[in-house]
Parts: C-alpha cells; sequence; structure tokens
C-alpha cells in the first residue's frame, strides 16, 4: 500500500479524529470526504449507532464544492438504497457503492437494515445538513451568538 493510500485509507475511516483535507484540484477530495461523511453516518458516533447528518459539519472554501459534497452524497445514499433493494446499477456507480458496501458490512459489521434506515434518514435530512463553505458557517455561527462574539444582534 502506498503512502498515499494508506493517508487516504485514515481520512475516510479513522472516524475518532477531526482531519484537513488539502490537494490540488482532480485529486479526490469531494469523494474521500464523501466516503468520511458516509462511514460517519454509519458507524462514526457513540456505540457505533453513528452520527446525523443535521450534527456533523463539513466545511469547504466554495459552494461549489459544498454543493457537489451534497449532491455527491445524494447520489451514493440513493445508489445504496437501489442496490439493497436488490437493483442494478449504471456501471458507473456500481462497483463505487459495492466497494462501500463491502467496507461497511466488513469493517463496520453493519447489517443492511441499518444501512437503509441510516440512508433514508440522511437523503430525509440532507437538506438541513451544515455542509457549507467556512464563511457560512461562521456568520451562522456569530448571528446565532452575537454577544458572545461582541458584534451587534443587528449586523448584516
Amino acid at each position: 500500500m502506498t503512502t498515499d493510500q494508506y493517508s487516504r485509507d485514515v481520512a475516510r475511516k479513522r472516524l475518532d479524529i477531526n482531519i484537513v483535507v488539502e490537494a490540488g484540484a482532480g485529486t479526490g477530495k469531494t469523494t474521500l470526504l464523501t466516503d468520511r461523511i458516509l462511514f460517519l453516518l454509519l458507524g462514526g458516533g457513540a456505540e457505533r449507532q453513528g452520527v446525523s447528518i443535521t450534527r456533523m459539519v463539513a466545511l469547504t472554501f466554495t459552494e461549489k464544492a459544498a454543493g457537489e459534497i451534497k449532491v455527491r452524497l445524494a447520489e451514493r445514499l440513493n445508489d445504496l438504497l437501489r442496490r439493497l433493494d436488490g437493483h442494478s446499477l449504471p456501471v458507473k456507480g456500481s462497483a463505487r457503492t459495492d466497494e462501500w458496501l463491502r467496507e461497511a458490512r466488513d469493517e463496520w459489521h453493519v447489517t443492511d437494515e441499518r444501512l437503509r434506515q441510516m440512508a433514508e434518514d440522511a437523503l430525509r435530512e440532507l437538506d438541513r445538513a451544515p455542509i457549507g463553505t467556512i464563511h457560512s458557517f461562521c456568520k451562522t455561527l456569530i448571528q446565532l451568538f452575537p454577544v458572545e462574539a461582541g458584534v451587534n444582534p443587528q449586523f448584516q
């Protein structure tokens, strides 16, 4: 295994630490972050019950990247549900979904019922997920806690 692949695997599956992913365009950052979010949904919480998509934060520098993460999450979750229902997927998505399912079952020891529940819950809550830019996240925090931030509560 290469050092790069080892680092990617740690970033995808080591859920007890925060990570920062810094890499050039086209190197797989969005795929890595999407996988990490899926694994957090499934097995990152207390007693391996997973984390609700509305209780995790994924921050990027651009709205485009944040939107891409949400789109990919929706696609992966829908593919996961289709596969669990026994449907085939387009060639492009099937290998990735099958690999993710294998990892989830083997490494997280998750039942198909748990996978289905996680995917359905996440899809239902995806619009409320705090996946966005660093700037939008900070603005939200300041709006929620203006006194603590030392700003006028009416700031724009």
